[in-house]
Parts: C-alpha cells; structure tokens; sequence
C-alpha cells in the first residue's frame, strides 16, 4: 500500500478556485483579473449580469458546485441569481454609496469594498473565501 508523505495542510491552491469578475470598468477589471490570476486563480471575465448568471448555471450543472467567488459592481445581477445558485460574493460600490453598502449587507455579501485603483484588499478577501479549513 502507498502511503504519500505527509504534507502540512495549506490553504486551497489558487488553481482550484474560479473567480467570476462582472466590472463595468474595462481598465479595473482586465488589472483586477491579471492579478488574480496570477495569484493563481481561474477568473471568467463577465460584461453583463445575464452573462454571470449564465455561468453559475452552467457551473452548476457541468459541475454540481458554483464558482467560488463571484466579485461583482452590480448588485442586482447577484440577486437575480437563481435561488440555491449564489455562490460567496463581494460587491464593489462607488466611494461612499451607502445604500448599495447596506442593500450588500442584507444581501448576504461576503465582503463590500469601495471601487480604488489598490485591490490588495479584495484579492485577500478572495484568498478568504477560498481557503480550505
């Protein structure tokens, strides 16, 4: 019988994890999405809410599971997602909209962040929600 070496946990390699990116701001989204995958990430680009919920469904027949994160400016795409298909999301606002803050929260958002030129932040909160325990 083969035994593997032991190997300490880690965290859920990036490869294993699809990130689907639904930005109105071409320039945002294209440097968002080269960053994210080179962390490692599977990322599916998106333009419009009927594309994202296209591809949640499509992940979850092909695949029987949704994509991991969904980062989207639109939160009303994410709530026109079928019941039982939304997978984690975080919803970038415009600096100080606080009432799409506040609509995020009750939607269950995962994370909510201010549109800024630094996504640091937003790729841990990917790295976040990706882990494995």
């Amino acid at each position: 019988m083969f035994v593997p070496p032991f190997t300490p946990s880690t965290p859920l390699d990036p490869q294993d994890a699809t990130v689907i990116l639904k930005r109105t701001d071409l320039r945002q989204r294209s440097n968002l999405a080269r960053h994210l995958r080179a962390d490692g990430f599977n990322v599916l680009e998106v333009d419009e809410g009927i594309e994202l919920a296209a591809w949640c469904k499509a992940f979850r027949t092909a695949e029987s599971k949704l994509p991991d994160v969904v980062i989207s400016d639109d939160l009303i795409s994410v709530q026109q997602l079928e019941d039982g298909a939304k997978p984690p999301f975080i919803l970038v606002t415009r600096p100080d909209d606080w009432r799409s803050f506040m609509a995020a929260e009750r939607a269950g958002a995962a994370y909510v962040f201010e549109s800024s030129p630094d996504d640091s932040a937003l790729r841990s909160a990917v790295f976040s929600l990706t882990r494995a325990w």
